[in-house]
């Protein structure tokens, strides 16, 4: 079967994205990196519905700048590769912060502009760090 989103069109509405860049499924949802809203978006994976979104630009606690990548986590928390904050941050399917992996740099756990992000079947976690030209594994505790 096919689902097709219910789009309203690019812009900063309920329901519209702007720049969706990666998109992970969770039991009946879908959750959307949308990258120029600086937030993610979610929908029915049923209808494509708009159900919620989080996310406001900035540098705090469930905001963004400019989020890229996103994935579910083995324990089904939202891990979403914050690019241009130079971090990751784990968050609960509703959008509440749980906690960021690193900081900017090039040492290990740091990054420099994370883009994309998955999780194997051992919990490890993957990373590609674009300005750092690399993929990062880290352990998910």
């Amino acid at each position: 079967a096919v689902v097709s989103t219910q789009s309203t069109g690019r812009g900063r509405g309920r329901g519209q994205l702007n720049c969706p860049n990666a998109i992970a499924a969770a039991g009946e949802n879908l959750f959307i990196a949308d990258t120029y809203n600086n937030r993610i978006s979610v929908h029915s994976a049923i209808d494509g519905s708009f159900l919620n979104a989080f996310g406001s630009l900035g540098r705090g606690e469930c905001q963004f700048d400019r989020p890229i990548g996103l994935t579910i986590t083995r324990r089904g928390e939202v891990l979403v590769a914050d690019t241009w904050n130079h971090r990751l941050q784990l968050l609960k399917p509703d959008g509440t912060f749980l906690s960021h992996i690193g900081r900017r740099g090039n040492g290990p756990g740091e990054f420099q502009c994370p883009c994309s992000v998955a999780q194997d079947s051992r919990g490890l976690i993957y990373v590609c760090d674009l300005d750092n030209t690399r993929v990062q594994v880290l352990d998910e505790d």
